[in-house]
């Protein structure tokens, strides 16, 4: 299963991200004058995006369905709530004015009509006029970086080799992650294996309008809101316009 044996590595693997540069970049893409009081992060891993958001977010609260993740994210940051659960389907007690999904979350939900349904069961828990700030991998970054690449990590006692391929015809990168675990002496082997779906923006505009959503912005790498052809992370900032049944 994804993320059982990666949660063990998964920050290490992760260092190069600045993530209080998204967390600046996400807050500075709220449109209202004041701050929203609560924050929901889905697929929030180890929780350290959360953790780098201000202060004077009352609440945050992080979804995620890895066990293993959510073990580490209650370890390192305590304060802030954790859910385990699919962010296809949830249903929470209170509405929030802004939601997050980053890092290529929503690559890993492969079938259309899923991701329809991940965007209904959004805009069923944000506040009317609230904001959904997401991020999805661009086909750029999963050929030019991904395809027919391995990445190598020796982080501890650890030792993780990455291996990718991307089918263009039908937009999905497998990731294959095989760990080879040395303690006392001896070496454990464990595979993952990763898919992840590259979704052109046409769709996302598309499911944005079916499900309540007016796109707001669109920009590149949590640097800029212009889409550049060789960006990494496409950011969108959608606002919910309307309730949907």
């Amino acid at each position: 299963m994804p993320y059982s044996k990666f949660s063990s590595v998964y920050d290490e693997v992760m260092d190069h991200v600045d993530f209080q540069e998204w967390a600046n970049f996400i807050i500075g893409s709220w449109k209202e004058n004041k701050l929203p009081d609560k924050i929901l992060d889905l697929g929030c891993g180890s929780g350290t995006l959360l953790s780098h958001f201000p202060s004077s977010i009352n609440t945050k609260v992080g979804i995620d369905s890895s066990l293993q993740m959510l073990e580490t994210a209650k370890k390192k940051y305590p304060k802030i709530q954790y859910i385990q659960g699919d962010i296809i389907y949830f249903s929470l007690k209170e509405k929030f004015p802004l939601v997050v999904s980053t890092h290529d979350t929503l690559n890993y939900i492969l079938q259309p009509e899923k991701l329809i349904t991940h965007f209904q069961t959004v805009n069923k828990n944000m506040e009317l006029g609230g904001y959904y700030f997401f991020d999805l991998s661009s086909e750029y970054n999963l050929i030019h970086n991904f395809h027919k690449k391995q990445l190598f990590y020796n982080i501890d006692s650890v030792k993780l080799t990455w291996r990718n391929t991307y089918n263009q015809k039908r937009k999905v990168i497998t990731s294959t992650l095989i760990f080879s675990i040395f303690k006392d002496l001896k070496i454990q082997k464990y595979r993952e294996t990763h898919y992840q779906k590259f979704h052109p923006h046409s769709i996302i505009l598309k499911i944005l309008q079916k499900t309540g959503f007016s796109l707001v912005s669109i920009g590149s790498d949590y640097k800029t809101w212009t889409l550049k052809k060789d960006c990494c992370l496409i950011n969108y900032l959608a606002k919910k316009i309307k309730e949907i049944k």
